[in-house]
């Protein structure tokens, strides 16, 4: 039985985890980083976490990973978490004209491509 075999079952994704496991002695380290996010948020189902944690017993490399993902998470809420790192707003003013001024330029451009004047002959507008 493979893989994708135990979804003809209707199993949700953690149970899916669980029963392709079941099927062979660990499950693949492509299998654990899928489900990541929800080991770390505790919502994986216990047949599923215990796969996980058989996984990460054998694979250094995962454990690694895992490490550096924790690792990533505490950076990107700690990158703001200071009020004087927060964006001024003059500047979130100026970054939405330019991006608006932008947008005006690429559809004054489009349309300059799209126009009779730069088709070739015999070429529909």
């Amino acid at each position: 039985m493979n893989h994708s075999d135990s979804n003809k079952f209707g199993l949700n994704p953690a149970e899916n985890l669980a029963f392709t496991a079941s099927h062979r002695d660990y499950i693949t380290c492509r299998e654990l980083i899928g489900f990541i996010a929800e080991y770390l948020d505790e919502s994986l189902a216990p047949d599923a976490r215990r796969e996980f944690d058989k996984h990460l017993e054998i694979c250094s490399a995962c454990v690694s990973y895992l490490e550096s993902y924790r690792h990533t998470i505490v950076l990107g809420k700690a990158a703001f978490n200071r009020p004087s790192d927060l964006v001024p707003p003059s500047i979130l003013s100026d970054l939405v004209q330019a991006i608006l001024a932008a947008r005006l330029q690429q559809a004054k451009s489009n349309a300059q491509i799209n126009s009779p004047a730069h088709a070739k002959p015999g070429e529909a507008v």
